[in-house]
């Protein structure tokens, strides 16, 4: 036979369904966070204004641009595409299992729950890049010869079907 393609690959298949799934997740946790903060504290939210998330919205920003830019390819070189992939994913849950505590901090100590908020949210951006990009390059590897452009494109499609979703 001729070539193979990327959908006759196992490995390119697990690698881009495990994409859209890192996608999924990482967009719901996007939404799920903002609502949680604004919702009113009877409801079980932090009944914080746009103005108070930006802080810690911003915060995680910066964190993820600078670790991407700076550190991921230092980590990925000491522990290799799998281990920061699998770091990442685990790394992720932890300050997303703490962020619901934030409503135990008392309603008057504002500043204190957008200092828990900002770290716990730097934390889930620089574990969440570590995932997600060693995915996409791990996705890229697994492109069969002359399918790279393909995978990358049903990548995306996968990757934009999935915001659908938490909508």
């Amino acid at each position: 036979g001729g070539r193979v393609r990327w959908y006759q690959d196992r490995r390119c298949r697990l690698f881009l369904a495990g994409y859209g799934v890192l996608a999924f997740t990482f967009i719901l946790l996007d939404e799920v966070v903002p609502i949680y903060a604004a919702a009113r504290r009877s409801a079980g939210g932090l009944e914080l204004s746009p103005q108070q998330l930006g802080v810690p919205l911003s915060f995680s920003g910066a964190c993820l641009l600078i670790y991407t830019a700076v550190f991921y390819g230092m980590v990925v070189k000491r522990l290799g595409l799998m281990t920061t992939l699998l770091l990442g994913i685990l790394g992720t849950s932890v300050p997303i299992l703490i962020v619901p505590l934030v409503t135990l901090v008392p309603a008057g100590a504002v500043a204190a729950q957008l200092a828990i908020l900002a770290v716990c949210l730097g934390a889930k951006s620089v574990f969440a890049g570590s995932a997600f990009t060693s995915s996409v390059v791990l996705l890229n590897q697994a492109a069969p010869p002359g399918e790279l452009a393909t995978v990358n494109g049903v990548g995306q499609a996968v990757s934009s079907l999935v915001t659908l979703v938490p909508a």
